[in-house]
Formats: structure tokens, C-alpha cells, sequence
């Protein structure tokens, strides 16, 4: 039906996945700081605090 050898030319290429961790742009996206620097930031630390939550934010 269909030939999808290498010899016919024709490639599949493999699906790439979009979410690349790395702790350092966790950090500076979404960290106790950033969040303290903005007024929507500030409002969303107090209402995890008042929420009761243990961590405020993300941190190591």
C-alpha cells in the first residue's frame, strides 16, 4: 500500500515535545520574587496564604 522505506524518500519526522523543564526559568517565571514585584503577583501570594497553602510559590 504505502512504502515508507528509506529508499522512497520519503522521512517521518518524530514528534518534538513542547514542555522542556528547566528549574531556572521555573524560577524566575513563577518564584517568590516575580510574584512579589506585580500587584496580580502580590494578590495571588496572599490568596494562597489565606488559602493556607504550604508553598507560596515555586522554589528549589
Amino acid at each position: 500500500m504505502f512504502d515508507f522505506s528509506a529508499s522512497s524518500g520519503y522521512t517521518v519526522s518524530t514528534m518534538s515535545f513542547t514542555y522542556k523543564p528547566k528549574k531556572r526559568k521555573r524560577a524566575k517565571t513563577h518564584g517568590f520574587l516575580t510574584r512579589k514585584k506585580t500587584k496580580g503577583g502580590r494578590n495571588t501570594l496572599l490568596r494562597r496564604m489565606r488559602k493556607g497553602r504550604a508553598r507560596l510559590s515555586v522554589s528549589k
